[in-house]
């Protein structure tokens, strides 16, 4: 399935934008906040979804939360994957864990 696009103008910092191009390489401007775009809305998401069960089934406690993030920091050094030690999570200020 291909999406279709529309053209938007969107207004950014100079120096956020010219380091976004400057990642997006050959993909484009346009193609690089796609997906960073896309990545955000998945992130909500899931952070909704987090607070409807919650709200079902009780908050979880922040020694699992750790326990997890342990786990996510293992799973993608077995892949390979270098997780960021500087990307924190905005409401508890806890690394994430990618």
């Amino acid at each position: 399935m291909v999406d279709t696009t529309k053209k938007y103008s969107v207004t950014l910092p100079e120096n956020l934008a010219e380091d976004a191009r400057t990642q997006s390489g050959g993909a484009g401007l346009s193609a690089y906040v796609t997906q960073a775009v896309r990545r955000q809305l998945q992130h909500d998401r899931l952070a909704e979804l987090v607070e409807v069960l919650e709200a079902e089934n009780g908050q979880v406690n922040d020694g699992r939360k750790s326990e997890v993030r342990d786990e996510m920091r293992r799973a993608l050094e077995e892949q390979g994957v270098t997780p960021s030690k500087t990307n924190k999570h905005r409401s508890t200020g806890q690394e994430d864990a990618a």
